[in-house]
């Protein structure tokens, strides 16, 4: 069999090979190719088939550069300068890989308050470049949300969100710090129809989260006198 590849731009000797396949090597990457294939045996050979079309693979494009990250409190957005040749990146934050076509991204549903490593590479179909390299970032503490507040008459309960990765919460109430290990506490001994003020933070630890905006609760006045 002789195989007669030609190039777009530079014509290539004929193989003869005596097998079904060929591998030709030396050929310039994310280049155009065409090929030929006839059959030979001692009578002689056949025409040459009809031209096919093959394209190399580029070469795998460079590394990105200037990455640059920010944390919020449960997502990281990173972002970089575009390399030459890529597709699309592969950014690495933890142990997930995510792909995505452009020069940045946020990568969401994180713990709050914990430590994330994060690289990224570029990719084309000829491969991927090297990670740059490893950067960690912190998340940072979350506040907590939805809280809500019930009011009787001498007592207030407090309820809200938890917050992954917390160890507990400061219940500030009235300028009194309680720490509450669940996501929900009832202040007792309250005046009937008083207003009292309440935030909360996050604790991890030691460390903490910035408090809720500070809001009103006022309980329910007491019960009328019997008439006389």
């Amino acid at each position: 069999t002789e195989i007669y590849p030609l190039s777009l731009h530079d014509a290539l000797p004929i193989y003869r090979v005596t097998t079904k396949s060929l591998k030709v090597s030396g050929l310039s990457p994310n280049t155009n190719y065409s090929y030929q294939v006839r059959a030979n045996n001692a009578d002689g050979s056949s025409s040459y088939s009809t031209a096919g079309k093959v394209s190399t693979l580029p070469n795998a494009p460079g590394m990105p550069t200037n990455v640059k990250i920010s944390a919020a409190a449960e997502s990281i957005t990173l972002s970089w300068t575009a390399a030459y040749g890529a597709t699309s990146y592969e950014v690495m934050v933890g142990s997930t890989v995510h792909e995505v076509k452009s020069t940045s991204a946020t990568i969401t549903g994180l713990t709050s308050f914990t430590s994330y490593s994060c690289k990224v590479r570029a990719k084309n179909a000829g491969g991927t470049s090297s990670y740059t390299d490893v950067q960690t970032v912190k998340t940072k503490a979350k506040t907590p949300v939805n809280i809500t507040a019930a009011a009787l008459r001498d007592s207030v309960t407090l309820s809200w969100d938890a917050v992954s990765g917390a160890t507990s919460y400061d219940v500030k109430f009235n300028g009194v710090v309680l720490n509450v290990r669940g996501t929900t506490t009832t202040i007792t001994g309250l005046n009937p129809n008083t207003n009292y003020t309440y935030s909360i933070c996050t604790r991890y630890g030691t460390a903490a989260s910035l408090y809720s905006t500070e809001r009103t609760v006022k309980t329910l006045p007491a019960a009328p006198a019997v008439p006389t």
